[in-house]
């Protein structure tokens, strides 16, 4: 059991998104983990064991518009660093927090080793974002329907029962199999997570993903 959120809007205050991870904690506590970007620049993700200490973040004035985070109980891995999420590919273009468990993950592993991709962590999340990169082609030029088009190939890929959101540039997709994603609506802000409840206290509207 884990916790996902997400958040994407026009307000550069990522305060919702870390006290949400807060609030999360129930979910999993080994350690977590929170990516913060603004519009059209890269990404700066945090990691750390144990719980969320919001005042450090708070302290670093951090500016952001487009935040995912997660709260890990360790299922692949260790307590480690490494394996806390959000997970990336090679090149640190897609970024994935999940929650669940992707069941033939060891052999889409070793068939990504053999084309020469190199892994970071133990966990089953991170063949989601190598898959996405392994592919995505950059230069197609609509990249809104080329992430689109590889999201079919990834899931088709994948066996289990699972949630994740991904990032990539300024895209944020949220993909749901079994475990809950609700995403919440303000005027111009987008908010997601796994649990409902948070998603209600921070928007003025909200829907609950069908399966798949």
């Amino acid at each position: 059991m884990c916790g996902i959120i997400a958040r994407m809007s026009l307000d550069s205050n990522p305060i919702k998104t870390i006290q949400g991870l807060k609030e999360l904690e129930y979910r999993g506590y080994d350690s977590y983990g929170i990516l913060f970007s603004s519009f059209k620049e890269e990404s700066i993700v945090y990691k750390d064991i144990g719980e969320i200490d919001v005042s450090f973040f708070n302290n670093k004035n951090i500016k952001s518009n487009i935040e995912i985070g997660h709260t890990r109980w360790a299922t692949h891995g260790d307590v480690e660093k490494r394996n806390a999420h959000p997970h990336f590919d090679t090149a640190n273009n897609f970024f994935v927090v999940m929650n669940g468990i992707i069941e033939n993950f060891q052999k889409i592993k070793i068939n990504l080793i053999k084309d020469g991709i190199k892994f970071n962590s133990e966990t089953d999340t991170e063949v989601i974002p190598q898959l996405f990169s392994y592919y995505f082609n950059p230069l197609c030029k609509d990249l809104r329907q080329e992430l689109i088009s590889t999201m079919g190939k990834v899931i088709a890929e994948l066996k289990g029962e699972f949630s994740f959101l991904l990032k990539y540039g300024d895209f944020l997709f949220a993909y749901k199999n079994m475990n809950p994603i609700i995403v919440g609506f303000l005027e111009k802000e987008v908010f997601i997570s796994s649990d409902i409840n948070l998603v209600m206290n921070n928007s003025d509207e909200y829907v609950i993903l069908d399966d798949n």
